[in-house]
C-alpha cells in the first residue's frame, strides 16, 4: 500500500498530537532513521554517562520510540 503526501504528514502530524510528551516530560519529535520515519524523545539525543543512566534508571528503552510511518510505504506522486 502506498501513501500521498497528505497522507504521510496526516500520519506524521497525529503521533505528534497524540503523545507531543515522553514520561521524561522531554518533548517529542518527528526523526528521519533512513527506512521510517520515528516519534522520538528528544532527551535520547542529550549524552549521558552510563553512571548518570544507572542512578537514574534512565534508560533509552523506557524513552518514547515509536514508528510512525515506514518510507517504503511512501510514494510521492508527481504533480
Amino acid at each position: 500500500m502506498f501513501i500521498d503526501n497528505a497522507a504521510a504528514l496526516e500520519r506524521i502530524e497525529l503521533a505528534e498530537h497524540d503523545t507531543p510528551f515522553c514520561w521524561c516530560a522531554a518533548p517529542t519529535v518527528p526523526v528521519d532513521s533512513g527506512r521510517a520515519i520515528w516519534l522520538r524523545c528528544t532527551s535520547l539525543t542529550r549524552p549521558r554517562s552510563v553512571v548518570h543512566k544507572l542512578l537514574t534508571l534512565d534508560f533509552a528503552a523506557s524513552h518514547t520510540n515509536q514508528r510512525i510511518l515506514e518510507l517504503a510505504e511512501f510514494q510521492q506522486r508527481a504533480a
